[in-house]
């Protein structure tokens, strides 16, 4: 049989598929230069590659590789500004969780120095606030309103010392302050003049004690009621004899001098601990110095490719490109 055009079996044609370089790629695709950022940062990268290839004006593979470089110099520098302000934050977070926890080694190590109230550091403030008030002493920082609320009630104290000076009626003191003046009386009498706590409980009770309320009375353990002060008050008089007004003097001024110190130096934490936390803050010097050389690497690479592009640029328009300077310096050439 003939075969005519018309009854030719189909020639096959294989197509052969042309694979673009994946590195000129649009970055609306699937970013520029992808591979080099994370899988979490990609999609914002092509965007922030794409600003930058539009900003620059950049034609062509050349000059769009050359923008894709200064695109990725940038992100890296970001990067850097970014871990730098996540390191900050998290040695500042250290910084805070070492107050409030206790470190009995840091504290066995260090103790109060017995310098004027100006010269404590913060730790150290904290732990004069902590021994002069009982409370912990992240306490003053978490609540501002703690060291003054405690300052407050040793003036109360004070007058209440006073009032027994006086000789006025204790019944008519606040009970807070009635609570206070029974727990040092109770405290001062073995201690400081040597009286049996079964005396004590006996003269303060109106009768024979119990073998526990004795030992609750040698333990401090015990809150003095309004009708067992007054009786306190007398057997403390008795026991201290010529000393008693003296002592009750002593008692208002340490008090008193309580308040003004927890006052000074609670006044003064603020600036310790925005003065120490900027201090921590300070990355080491090792630290510094690698980040340092490193911002300066990346510097170096992103003006290297903006020069690099906009000579391309200039050549692409036909302008004059002048060749890089080269200048060797000689320390003997003659200012």
């Amino acid at each position: 049989m003939k075969i005519t055009k018309q009854t030719a079996p189909p020639v096959e044609v294989t197509v052969l598929s042309i694979e673009r370089d994946p590195r000129g790629g649009n970055p609306q695709t699937h970013g520029i230069l992808s591979a080099h950022v994370p899988a979490s940062e990609r999609e914002a990268f092509a965007a922030h590659a794409l600003a930058v290839r539009q900003s620059s004006g950049a034609q062509g593979y050349l000059q769009e590789r050359l923008a894709d470089r200064a695109a990725l110099a940038f992100w890296r520098l970001d990067r850097v500004a970014r871990w730098e302000a996540v390191a900050l934050e998290a040695q500042q977070r250290r910084f805070q969780d070492g107050l409030s926890s206790p470190d009995p080694v840091y504290d066995a190590l260090r103790q109060l120095n017995p310098a004027p109230l100006s010269a404590l550091n913060l730790r150290d403030s904290l732990k004069a606030l902590s021994e002069l008030t009982g409370e912990a002493g992240h306490a003053f920082l978490s609540d501002p309103e703690c060291a003054e609320s405690y300052a407050q009630d040793s003036e109360r104290e004070a007058l209440g010392w006073a009032a027994l000076t006086d000789g006025a009626d204790v019944a008519a003191l606040p009970a807070e302050v009635r609570e206070s003046l029974g727990f040092d009386l109770l405290s001062a009498l073995p201690e400081t003049w040597d009286v049996d706590p079964a005396h004590v409980a006996r003269a303060m009770l109106g009768r024979k004690p119990t073998r526990d309320e004795v030992q609750a009375v040698a333990d401090c353990n015990w809150t003095v009621e309004p009708g067992e002060l007054p009786r306190l008050i007398t057997e403390a008089a008795r026991a201290a004899g010529a000393g008693w007004q003296p002592w009750l003097l002593r008692k208002q001024h340490e008090v008193g001098i309580t308040a003004a110190k927890v006052r000074v130096i609670a006044a003064r934490l603020p600036m310790l601990l925005e003065q120490e936390q900027a201090q921590a803050s300070e990355p080491d010097s090792r630290r510094l110095e690698k980040i340092t050389r490193y911002e300066a690497h990346l510097e170096r690479v992103l003006y290297r490719a903006l020069h690099e592009l906009e000579v391309a640029r200039r050549e692409r328009q036909g302008q004059d490109t002048p060749a890089p300077l080269r200048v060797v310096l000689d320390e003997r050439a003659e200012g």
